[in-house]
């Protein structure tokens, strides 16, 4: 016990393919149920030509996030292949390797966000292998002067290779 307590990470919680993932889509607040449609028709298109995907089944107007209607979003639920199928295939098909690509992708459209995300290694720790971070000013500069200084750290964040699709939300 004492030997594998001290070869186990302590920290995070590696990913683990599950053979599933969400893909979430949301445009700008006041979007139709329509243009979010439409939108969405292309973002699946996107996910369904992804060779490791095996089918896509969603909800528009239900953003998975807040577990609420909305009309500016909408869900996937993402099948993979089994991953007999996807070992055989070109490339990095794990489930954080499709999510990669398809997100890589995703990253494409301006009129919206759209990404996919792998579910957590243990269910009810998280929506996703995510990280959190909060930006304080405690000098109370000014709010132009905070957004800039976030938008320095995004941007170095994403130049680490631990840290993939660093964001606002």
């Amino acid at each position: 016990m004492v030997a594998m307590n001290q070869q186990i990470p302590t920290a995070f919680i590696q990913n683990e393919d599950k053979g599933t993932m969400l893909a979430i889509v949301q445009l700008p607040d006041g979007a139709s149920l329509a243009r979010t449609s439409a939108f969405t028709e292309q973002v699946e298109k996107i996910i369904l030509d992804d060779p490791a995907v095996d089918n896509v089944g969603g909800a528009v107007g239900f953003g998975i996030l807040t577990f609420s209607r909305q009309a500016n979003s909408a869900t996937f639920f993402v099948d993979l292949k089994p991953w007999e199928e996807r070992r055989l295939l070109e490339g990095d098909n794990t489930a954080p390797g499709v999510q990669a690509r398809l997100n890589r992708a995703l990253s494409q459209f301006p009129q919206g966000i759209a990404m996919a995300i792998t579910p957590p290694a243990i269910p009810g720790i998280g929506s996703g292998a995510n990280l959190e971070f909060m930006l304080q000013d405690l000098q109370g500069r000014p709010k132009a002067e905070l957004a800039q200084t976030m938008q320095e750290l995004i941007a170095a964040a994403n130049q680490q290779p631990e840290l993939q699709g660093v964001l606002v939300v």
